[in-house]
């Protein structure tokens, strides 16, 4: 059993607590590194999507728009816009429609992206097709 988790400033340190015929067993594990509570600049970005995106549930039931099964997803890929690098790009693409919609930040704007591109599934850059998350009917994203 899991008895106390520690993280931060670098640092993750777990104790475990184990009891049997020889008695009662505690080990603690410790680790450290640039890494260990480094923020995820992937998941910043999809919080900001779920958090500012006024639009999402109109661009979620676009992006699962025919699809039959009731846990309908878009495939979407999070990642930096090659035309502003500073800026993230979210590619949204419906597999029964072959619809894709593209959305850049906009850090002044009270919605959070503005939509960049909409077009066909064959007119995406394969660079925006390796699928690192998914969208939800209510516009919801996750990665992974």
């Amino acid at each position: 059993m899991v008895s106390a988790v520690l993280v931060g400033a670098g640092v993750f340190v777990a104790t475990t607590r184990t009891s049997g015929d020889g008695g009662v067993s505690e080990d603690t594990a410790v680790a450290s590194g640039p890494d260990a509570d480094a923020p995820d600049p992937l998941g910043a970005c999809v919080d900001s999507w779920n958090k500012r995106n006024t639009w999402k549930e109109s661009i979620g039931a676009m992006g699962v728009a025919g699809q039959n099964s009731a846990g309908a997803t878009a495939y979407v890929h999070v990642g930096r816009s090659a035309v502003f690098p500073d800026l993230w790009m979210v590619t949204i693409a419906n597999s029964a429609t072959m619809y894709a919609q593209q959305y850049v930040e906009d850090a002044k704007d009270k919605w959070g992206f503005a939509p960049s591109w909409t077009g066909t599934v064959s007119g995406l850059d394969p660079s925006v097709t390796s699928w690192n998350a998914k969208m939800a009917g209510d516009g919801t994203i996750t990665l992974g």
